[in-house]
């Protein structure tokens, strides 16, 4: 865990403090505890291929659902797919379906800061097109054959993230927020909308 994970995870202690402290207006006015959300936005994979670093971004989306126990503390379960990356030929694919608890603060009437911490079943993928070598002049002799890999494995990991919400109404809420899978190395930036029912 690098340096800006744990500043992460001391940013949503100090949301879950501020959560426990002070009520939330808006959310109070939720008609009911269950709401349903979803986002869109750009993924950043941190990548590290037998000591070759970089990164390279991909399209991302996540849909959840939750329930609140209070205010300002919910439960929530949801899916994110963090796109599709690709570094010197190799395509790198992540997928997560998590279960998290969601800590919020008010910021006024409509403004919210809120914080997720959980844990993901993460299906992660790498793999290269088959690239075939040919022999004598434009493959006139035949080829060597082709060559390409795919691997593809799940791993458990912690996933969490920060984010703001402005309610436009109380069951209608505009989101921001930024994502990390912790073992993985994505990040992502998302914007989105919750709603109440």
């Amino acid at each position: 865990m690098n340096k800006s994970d744990v500043a992460a995870i001391v940013l949503f202690a100090g949301a879950a403090i501020s959560a426990a402290a002070i009520p939330s207006t808006a959310a109070a006015q939720q008609v009911s505890p269950w709401y349903v959300t979803g986002a869109v936005g750009q993924s950043r994979y941190d990548i590290d291929l037998s000591g070759i670093t970089g990164d390279r971004k991909g399209t991302v989306f996540n849909i959840g659902g939750g329930y609140r126990l209070s205010p300002n503390v919910a439960l929530e379960l949801g899916y994110t797919d963090f796109g599709k990356a690709n570094y010197l030929n190799v395509d790198l694919k992540a997928k997560t379906t998590y279960g998290a608890v969601v800590l919020s603060a008010p910021l006024g009437e409509a403004f919210s800061l809120f914080g997720k911490l959980g844990y993901g079943s993460t299906k992660r993928s790498a793999s290269s097109p088959d690239i075939v070598i040919p022999l004598g002049p434009n493959g006139s002799l035949g080829s060597l054959g082709s060559f390409g890999f795919s691997n593809h494995d799940r791993k458990s990991e912690a996933i969490y993230g920060l984010g703001a919400g402005y309610a436009f109404t109380p069951n209608i809420t505009g989101t921001i927020e930024w994502q990390r899978l912790d073992n993985t190395k994505v990040d992502a930036g998302m914007v989105g909308v919750r709603f109440g029912f």
